[in-house]
């Protein structure tokens, strides 16, 4: 009966418990180095608004490469993180990049951010005094921790989600949530928003099938050296 335990245990870390391997390995897992998400900002009227995607692509880099691209200069709405050559490793002209890929994260504990800042441009009609932000994406697998902060607004807004909001990306990529709309020509002085995403191990871990293996093997012994599973020796009948 032993045996067969200890067969089910081991067939349970190869065959149930594959995923945490393969993905910290980063070698089988399609997802873990293609992910993103879409910010979508808009107006009451059509083409007042804007998008911006944000994540991570297999041979992208934490730098600037042709995965990365400035917002538009289309009116009325701007969304961008922002960049410049005194940065190290972006070799790119400074600026508000809509566009922002970014290497894969490897390692557990990892963890990247993304700021993110809104605003609007003067000319934006009068008419429009809000702006809907909706998300969307692929989401990476679940040892990811996704969250999207808003971090700061700008002077003299009271309206929208407090300061400090927190939304959670993970499983499902949608949020919805309404900020009063912020004219300026400085983008740093509108609203700033932080995308993180974490890599985290999964609560199903090789560690606790370790820890009964151990468990098992230890039973195991006592059952060969003649012991009951408390430890005290067996009764032998006598001769």
């Amino acid at each position: 009966m032993g045996k067969w335990c200890y067969l089910l245990i081991c067939i349970c870390l190869v065959v149930i418990f594959p995923r945490s391997s393969v993905e910290s390995s980063g070698t089988y897992n399609p997802y873990a180095d293609r992910w993103s998400y879409g910010l979508y900002v808009t107006h009451n009227v059509e083409g007042w608004g804007t998008r911006g995607v944000f994540g991570v692509w297999t041979t992208s880099l934490d730098g600037y490469d042709d995965w990365d691209g400035l917002h538009s200069e289309r009116p009325f709405t701007r969304l961008g993180t922002y960049h410049s050559p005194e940065e190290d490793g972006w070799a790119g002209p400074a600026g508000f990049y809509a566009s922002d890929f970014r290497a894969p994260l490897v390692n557990y504990g990892e963890s990247k951010t993304w700021r993110i800042w809104l605003w609007n441009s003067p000319d934006l009609p009068l008419e429009s005094v809000q702006q809907r932000i909706l998300t969307s994406g692929d989401p990476p697998p679940a040892d990811h921790r996704v969250t999207l902060r808003l971090v700061a607004k700008p002077a003299g807004i009271t309206g929208g989600p407090p300061v400090g909001t927190v939304w959670d990306l993970m499983p499902k990529p949608w949020v919805e949530f309404y900020l009063p709309t912020y004219r300026t020509t400085d983008g740093k002085q509108g609203y700033l928003l932080e995308l993180t995403a974490t890599l985290v191990p999964e609560p199903a871990s090789p560690l606790v099938l370790a820890a009964g293996l151990a468990g098992m093997g230890g039973v195991m012994r006592r059952r060969r050296c003649g012991l009951d599973t408390r430890g005290f020796r067996r009764a032998t009948r006598p001769a």
